[in-house]
């Protein structure tokens, strides 16, 4: 069900409405961000991560049958998939991850 676009934080887009999924990905994708060695809370590495968590388990059978590292991927984020549970969890406390610049310019498509 759609939601009103300010529950997406630095979201670029005012001008659209987001689905509830979208906006828990890109929650979570900022808690990615704030632990990773990148400079921004959101990048398209972060957003790939966070596919780890997709129900549906497709991102993962795709990266098996193509060859994709994921262990790179996340070692280069310091992410670990067992961190989303921590993320839900500050998400429902209303905490904000903090520190770096909202987005990378590897999300710049977003605004248009």
């Amino acid at each position: 069900m759609p939601v009103p676009n300010q529950t997406a934080a630095d979201f670029p887009r005012t001008d659209v409405t987001l689905s509830e999924d979208l906006i828990e990905a890109w929650n979570r994708a900022a808690w990615i961000g704030e632990q990773s060695t990148e400079s921004t809370l959101r990048s398209f590495t972060s957003m790939l991560a966070l596919l780890h968590a997709a129900p549906q388990r497709w991102w993962l059978r795709y990266c098996e049958a193509v060859g994709v590292d994921l262990r790179a991927i996340y070692a280069s984020l310091r992410f670990r998939p067992a961190s989303l549970g921590v993320f839900r969890k500050r998400i429902k406390a209303n905490e904000v991850p903090k520190g770096k610049e909202p987005t990378s310019a590897s999300l710049l498509f977003l605004d248009r």
